[in-house]
Formats: structure tokens, C-alpha cells, sequence
């Protein structure tokens, strides 16, 4: 039988990685254990093109998704754009997947990050058990991270054409 020449880019969780730029090699290395464990990681240093509207790719970075990866660091938790992609990742009801790479008082972490079990990721600890971790976490549920995802991008492309009622989704009894 032929295999398939269906790309395994097409069957792998992608995952956003939010993070400050001063913890940008932190979150380079991250990518690429993601990416040895079977996810596609987008990182905006290395996938934002130039000459693009950043904010808007960001954006639609976070929207292709499946899940985001925060690191949670005193220089993220400060910065007002990782502020900004907490929000969006929020607003798209994505998966947040915060990790801690650094002691931090939890009074002063966001809300959005203060409610979730931080998986800590710091210098003391083993990086492959981290990683282990972290990898089971985004798996967990996959199947329906990719529905969640799917059907989000569904709603966005209905939105952006002014919410025609020829793209809406009906339930199977419709479409007979």
C-alpha cells in the first residue's frame, strides 16, 4: 500500500509560545523540544515575517493554535505585549498552558495565569522530566483541542464575512 503524501506538519498540535524577548533563548530551546516531541511550536522571532503587521499576525498566529504556551517569567508578567496575547488567548478561549521558569509571587501573577496549576520549568529541575511534562499537558485532550480549534476558525471566517447566514453551521436535520 502507498503511503500517504499527506505531510505530518498537517497531524501535529501547534502550539503558540508567548514569552518576553529578554527570555528569548528560554523560549527558542522550548520550541525546539516541542518540535522533537511531535508539536509544531510557532514562536513569533522565528515565524513572524518581516514587513508584516505584527500585532495582526500575532493575532492570527494565536488563532491557528491549538494551544499557547505562556512563560511565565517577571519580565513576561510585566510586559504589556505578553499582557496582550494573554488576552487574546483568552478571548479565542485557546488553551493556556502557563509555565513557571522562574520564583514568582503568585500576587503578582495575571489572573488568567493565577488560576491555572503553574508547571514549573526552572533552572534546579531536570529539563527533559519538565519537558515530559509539559508535552503530556498539551496532549491531554487532543482530539478536542483540534474540534475547538476547528470550529473557532469556522466562527472567525463567519464573522469576517459579515456573518452571512449562508456560512453558518446547522445542525444535520437542516441539511437533508
Amino acid at each position: 500500500m502507498k503511503k500517504s503524501n499527506i505531510s505530518d506538519e498537517t497531524h501535529k498540535l501547534v502550539i503558540f509560545i508567548s514569552y518576553s524577548r529578554k527570555d528569548a533563548d528560554f523560549a527558542d530551546g522550548l520550541a525546539k523540544q516541542l518540535e522533537n516531541n511531535n508539536i509544531r511550536a510557532i514562536i513569533d522571532k522565528r515565524d513572524l515575517p518581516y514587513g508584516e503587521k505584527w500585532q495582526r499576525q500575532l493575532g492570527e498566529f494565536i488563532a491557528s493554535s491549538d494551544g499557547v504556551v505562556f512563560i511565565t517569567s517577571n519580565n513576561s508578567i510585566k510586559s504589556q505585549w505578553c499582557q496582550w496575547e494573554l488576552t487574546q488567548t483568552r478571548d479565542m478561549s485557546k488553551r493556556l498552558i502557563p509555565i513557571t521558569i522562574e520564583p514568582i509571587r503568585p500576587e503578582e501573577l495575571p489572573t488568567q495565569i493565577a488560576e491555572i496549576n503553574l508547571l514549573p520549568f526552572t533552572p534546579d529541575l531536570n529539563p527533559v522530566e519538565c519537558t515530559q511534562k509539559l508535552v503530556k499537558a498539551i496532549f491531554l485532550d487532543q482530539e478536542w483541542i483540534r474540534d475547538h480549534s476547528r470550529l473557532g476558525n469556522l466562527v472567525t471566517a463567519w464573522e469576517e464575512n459579515n456573518k452571512n447566514e449562508d456560512r453558518l453551521l446547522r445542525r444535520y436535520r437542516d441539511w437533508e
